[in-house]
């Protein structure tokens, strides 16, 4: 699916270009296509991204992710491994860890016994003193950073593809999010899929879900890219300015889409972070948890 995705762009990114007489050679077949194409007329943009871009999704991508997701559920093959994990904590709560460098202030050691959900680069502090019950990664440039220090049985999304390893899982992942900004969904079967969010911190909200859990607290989620310091563990992904303007904006409303979802399920989320920016959910202190 990500290469329809890339080639779609790209086939807009042309005709566009050509139509508004652009000055522009579209060679580089990504995300950041049309955006290129439009960044000197941001109304057009506008236009393009909230209409034009979703109309097209809903009228060519979605009904072949639609069937592709039946045919999951019907084949259960590829993934219907996940099935296992449906109601595993019912009435247990977890904790999902981010990467945040709030959590150079954070006890993680006392997380011990507890079932924990980490991300990304959260694999780079990993030792016999802590390792998470299960992980996740969604993002190409974490993988590639990381695959060769990701835990095993690790949880990678179906739009990448491992190098090397043989010993992690795929979950489903639909990139409905991306395209639909009016009507963003919350999966309540990932065996199904996973939606797409700003952030992998949500694919594993929604595992948590899945997984039955009646209380989720959030670590290192700290949704502030304004600061110098962005991760509590540097694996060497620099983010550009663009991406960090807006990325814990967007950030901030996806969580807004995962609190409503919750709300209808009577899953409560609790923000144990220490400081950052997210507000959504109710703050906690940590040890006043433990």
């Amino acid at each position: 699916m990500p290469n329809l995705h890339r080639g779609l762009c790209f086939f807009l990114g042309k005709i566009f270009a050509a139509v508004a007489n652009l000055p522009i050679e579209v060679k580089k077949i990504n995300k950041y296509t049309v955006r290129s194409a439009f960044e000197f007329n941001d109304t057009v943009y506008k236009i393009y991204m909230l209409i034009i871009r979703q109309f097209l999704y809903l009228l060519f991508i979605y009904p072949i992710e639609w069937i592709i997701c039946k045919k999951r559920v019907l084949s259960n093959k590829k993934y219907g491994y996940l099935k296992k994990y449906r109601d595993i904590y019912k009435g247990k709560r977890c904790f999902v860890i981010g990467t945040g460098p709030s959590l150079k202030r954070t006890n993680l050691q006392a997380l011990d016994g507890e079932i924990t959900i980490g991300v990304n680069s959260l694999c780079m502090w990993f030792d016999d003193s802590l390792m998470t019950t299960h992980f996740f990664i969604s993002d190409s440039k974490a993988l590639e950073k990381l695959e060769n220090v990701m835990p095993k049985d690790a949880f990678i999304s179906s739009c990448l593809k491992t190098k090397n390893r043989q010993d992690v899982e795929y979950f489903p992942v639909s990139r409905f999010n991306s395209f639909c900004y009016f009507y963003k969904k919350c999966s309540s079967d990932i065996s199904v899929c996973s939606y797409d969010f700003n952030s992998v911190v949500m694919h594993a909200i929604q595992f948590a879900f899945y997984c039955g859990v009646d209380e989720i607290y959030l670590l290192g989620v700290d949704c502030n890219y304004t600061t110098e310091k962005l991760y509590a563990v540097d694996h060497g992904i620099r983010d550009s300015e663009k991406y960090r303007a807006q990325t814990g904006r967007l950030m901030i409303e996806d969580f807004k889409v995962i609190k409503k979802y919750a709300d209808s399920i009577g899953v409560k989320i609790y923000n144990a972070t220490a400081g950052g920016m997210l507000e959504v959910f109710e703050r906690v202190n940590l040890d006043d948890v433990i």
